[in-house]
């Protein structure tokens, strides 16, 4: 509106007023009511205009947002159909909605203010978020905030079960039957009770969701005119999602016979990503070894995300892992993990309580993993988890929106394919954007790929230079100044590493020291054809064959 000439923005808040006021032209209103839009005005002048501008004054503005928004309307809204009714107010009815709207609006507030933290923190305005940080929020809302909310809830639902009989276990039921399987997870794992994401959380599909349904099938039930009122609500807040929702569970069935294939498909597919020999599920008890380490109660908890877990060529993670002062978790199966630091599926290791979870999704309306991402929550907050690193940016894709929730750190490391791969980038460069967004630390192996991570969206401030881990103790110092010009080269013989460039380079070092030498050795990938052909054509490199062994 500041760009509004002075006329327009008068004539849009006297506007607003005049349109806030028409419905009671019919609805009933008395000395309360009157007091109850002064309230509301008053405070939406209070948080938005100085002197006041609560908004900037980070407890005032929780309570006074919390106020306007959400407890004021809701008592001024049951009031009056206590007047339209006839009765007289009941206390406390109002006192339990007012309590548990007003702790609702703090924290959908405290929400927005975690959510919108980083914009906040390059827009330099000093909200509780940007001041304390997203897990103090998290924290605040988990123990405070939440438990008054559901509180007030639960007297809501007692008192209004005094005019709705049964209401209480009406929504009890249908809310344990919704979240049954996320219960099961819970009790069966050991999950905090009270985990929290920022996002729309099980709660707030109650709301939402759940009880307006069931409100008014109470309606219909007591006169079937209002079944016109339950049609409106459902186009209104449904839509085309219900018709989408019907075809998809009536294609199920078909959907459930095929599943045993696709999990086939899906686990070839994703050897061939992994490789052959390092499938995306559990490795054998003696290779988790090397990655798995004894938890030591005075050390900070992290958990590290990666695609493969021991996986024979990825020393630069194994040997990292034993060097870090940290206790850490090793999450790992697919860009979004499967598996947690005790080889166990976050939903369950049967394939039939996997696709048990895939149906409720269907039928709950809820994103696809939705259930797969809330056990991958709860975990991080039941083991404490101070911070998430991400090996690869795809996986760092994966993380983005649960680290956001719950409010715990990001640092990524990108190692090579996922900075340079067209396939790669043209599949998750998209979401590299929210990547380099919520990211505290983003790390490249070499200064090569912090300028090309710069180039596709990534701050400076946030690059940070750390080569691939070597551990420079398996190699004791000789002098090898009058040594042979010998050369050693070690890596799988595969596209993503590019043997044929050290051929090519070391055609230029041939040229200018033609004794020198160059031993390649690496397990198969699929470039051994052009090798050969390489080594033949190529001069003054002069190639003595490929030898193959099994041990060496």
């Amino acid at each position: 509106m500041a760009s509004l000439p002075q006329w327009k923005r008068y004539g849009l808040v006297l506007g607003s007023l005049v349109i806030a006021l028409l419905p009671w032209l019919v609805l009933p209103f008395d000395t309360l009511s009157v007091g109850f839009f002064l309230l509301e005005f008053a405070l939406l002048l209070a948080y938005a205009i100085p002197p006041f501008r609560l908004k900037g004054r980070r407890t005032w503005a929780l309570f006074a947002d919390a106020a306007y928004a959400y407890a004021i309307p809701a008592v001024l809204a049951a009031h009056t159909f206590f007047l339209a009714g006839a009765r007289q107010d009941n206390p406390v009815f109002l006192g339990s909605l007012f309590v548990w709207q007003l702790a609702l609006g703090i924290r959908h507030f405290l929400n927005h203010l975690a959510l919108d933290r980083t914009n906040d923190i390059r827009s330099g305005t000093p909200t509780l978020a940007v001041h304390k940080g997203n897990r103090y929020i998290n924290g605040l809302i988990r123990h405070v905030v939440l438990p008054v909310e559901l509180v007030g809830f639960l007297a809501y639902l007692l008192v209004m079960s005094g005019y709705l009989h049964l209401l209480i276990l009406t929504v009890s039921g249908v809310l344990l039957l919704s979240s049954s399987f996320h219960t099961v997870l819970t009790i069966g794992r050991g999950y905090p009770l009270l985990t929290y994401r920022f996002s729309k959380t099980q709660v707030d599909s109650l709301y939402q969701d759940i009880l307006p349904l069931v409100l008014i099938t109470y309606l219909v039930l007591a006169d079937w005119r209002f079944c016109l009122l339950f049609l409106v609500h459902v186009i209104l807040f449904f839509g085309m999602e219900a018709s989408a929702f019907t075809l998809r569970v009536m294609a199920w069935p078909g959907m459930m016979l095929l599943h045993g294939s696709r999990h086939q498909v899906n686990e070839s597919v994703s050897n061939s990503i992994v490789g052959a020999s390092e499938s995306v599920y559990p490795p054998a008890k003696s290779d988790t070894e090397s990655v798995t380490r004894a938890k030591r109660p005075e050390r900070v908890n992290i958990a590290l995300v990666n695609i493969n877990k021991a996986k024979y060529t990825e020393t630069f993670v194994h040997r990292l892992l034993s060097r870090l002062p940290y206790n850490v978790y090793y999450l790992y199966g697919d860009e979004l993990p499967q598996f947690d630091d005790d080889d166990r599926h976050f939903l369950s290791n049967r394939l039939s309580l996997q696709s048990l979870a895939q149906f409720l999704e269907v039928v709950l309306r809820l994103e696809k993993n939705h259930l797969l991402k809330n056990s991958i929550a709860s975990y991080l907050q039941a083991k404490h988890i101070r911070l998430v690193l991400a090996e690869f940016g795809p996986v760092g894709n994966a993380m983005v929106p649960i680290t956001k929730d719950l409010g715990i750190p990001l640092v990524v490391c990108f190692h090579g394919y996922d900075a340079f791969n067209k396939e790669t980038l043209r599949r998750c460069g998209p979401q590299y954007a929210a990547l380099f967004r919520e990211a505290t630390r983003i790390i490249g192996v070499s200064e090569t790929m912090l300028d090309r991570l710069h180039e596709l969206g990534a701050p400076r401030d946030k690059l940070v230079h750390l080569p691939a881990f070597v551990d420079l103790e398996l190699f004791s110092y000789t002098d090898q100044s009058i040594a042979a010009p010998r050369f050693l080269a070690v890596g799988r013989f595969a596209e993503t590493k590019s043997p044929h460039l050290t051929l090519l380079a070391f055609q230029q070092v041939a040229r200018v020291i033609p004794q020198a030498t160059l031993t390649m050795i690496g397990k198969g990938g699929g470039g051994e054809p052009r090798l050969r052909s390489d080594t033949s054509t190529l001069r003054p490199i002069q190639s003595t064959g490929f030898l193959h062994r099994k041990s060496w």
